[in-house]
């Protein structure tokens, strides 16, 4: 059986020819690299973070995308990623929410996804059916999020959501707890009617037998029959 080393980096990257720089040192580093970080470094007058062509690392399963200033208007329409990433990690990346659904289109194979400190921005998030139907693990931090449309079928593998910080979404949408495979929802620091419909949550799928759902506030667990 073929023995692979997991190797993880981290690149910065900023304007298009250090971008095509990291492509070519990538290109000619290990092949069996499986965990990349890449930092972005905006000059003073770029508003756009650009992001290297990573679709040639097949075997790239992991990938963290940090920039170090936030973003606003980061276009992901000329971004090809490896297909076969499983984990993703986004901060201060400025990625509108209609593209964050189109995000897990572009990676069919994605199982963990974690979006910090403003990865997003706008207001609203309205998921899309199809988007992310081999999602796991999903957690919000430091987002400015004040509204989440979504439906269960639109995570329908989704086991664990995560919310810390996000003080301006009141709901965590109810149908949520209509996914069948979902065990676990934690709260934490978030807005009081965030903590609340969480709660609410808990109550309705204990009313109707669902006793695996776990629910965590501030990391105390909550029971059913609040």
């Amino acid at each position: 059986m073929e023995n692979r080393t997991v190797v993880e980096e981290e690149i910065m990257v900023g304007f298009d020819d250090e971008a095509l720089t990291v492509k070519e040192q990538l290109a000619g580093g290990k092949k069996q690299l499986h965990i990349i970080s890449i930092v972005g470094m905006p000059g003073l007058d770029s508003r756009h973070l650009v992001l290297p062509n990573l679709e040639f690392l097949r075997h790239l399963q992991t990938l963290k995308l940090h920039n170090l200033s936030l973003l606003k208007s980061t276009d992901l329409r000329g971004v090809k990623f490896p297909v076969n990433i499983k984990r993703l990690t986004l901060k201060y990346t400025g990625i509108k929410w209609d593209e964050m659904s189109i995000l897990g289109l572009l990676l069919p194979n994605l199982e963990l996804l974690k979006l910090e400190s403003n990865a997003a921005w706008e207001l609203k998030w309205e998921t899309i059916d199809g988007g992310f139907h081999r999602l796991k693990f999903l957690k919000l931090i430091r987002l400015n999020l004040e509204q989440w449309i979504t439906c269960s079928s639109h995570f329908p593998s989704l086991q664990h959501l995560s919310l810390e910080m996000c003080a301006y979404l009141e709901e965590i949408p109810s149908c949520l707890g209509d996914i069948f495979t979902l065990q676990i929802i934690e709260v934490a620091t978030c807005h009081p009617y965030a903590e609340e419909s969480v709660r609410k949550i808990k109550e309705e799928q204990e009313s109707i037998g669902n006793s695996w759902l776990k629910v965590m506030i501030d990391n105390t667990l909550v029971y059913g029959d609040l």
